[in-house]
C-alpha cells in the first residue's frame, strides 16, 4: 500500500512533517489496509493538488471492489467518477431536499422532500 500510495520514502517520517497532500493519501491507505467491508471518507481530497488527487481516485477505485464506501465530496466530477449511487443532500432555511441517481443525468433523478 505504501508503494501504491508514493509513500514509501516517507517510512520513517511522522506523519506532522508530511504536506497535506501525503497526509490525505496516507489517511485513505490507513482506510483501506484493515480490508474492512464498510469505509467512510470524508472529503478525502479536499485541498489536495490535482495529482494527489488522482492518486487518491486511483486507490478508491482499485480498493472498492467488495466493498460500501460512503463518501462525502462538494466535487460532483469526484462523486460521478467514484460512485455508483449519488445523493444529492440540500439544505435552505427549514426545508431539507436530497436527490438519488444511480447514473448521474438529469433524467434519472427521483427527488425526497422532508
Amino acid at each position: 500500500m505504501m508503494v501504491k500510495m508514493g509513500l514509501q520514502k516517507y517510512a520513517n517520517d511522522f506523519v506532522s512533517a508530511l504536506s497535506g497532500g501525503l497526509r490525505r493519501r496516507l489517511e485513505v491507505a490507513i482506510a483501506f489496509v484493515s480490508g474492512s467491508k464498510t469505509v467512510i471518507l470524508d472529503e478525502p481530497t479536499s485541498g489536495v493538488d490535482p495529482y494527489n488527487r488522482m492518486k487518491i481516485w486511483d486507490i478508491i477505485l482499485e480498493y472498492r471492489t467488495g466493498r460500501t464506501i460512503l463518501l462525502t465530496t462538494h466535487y460532483l466530477e469526484e462523486a460521478d467518477v467514484l460512485s455508483d449511487r449519488i445523493a444529492i443532500i440540500h439544505q435552505v432555511n427549514d426545508f431539507s431536499w436530497f436527490v438519488t441517481s444511480i447514473f448521474f443525468s438529469l433524467k434519472n433523478f427521483t427527488f425526497h422532500y422532508f
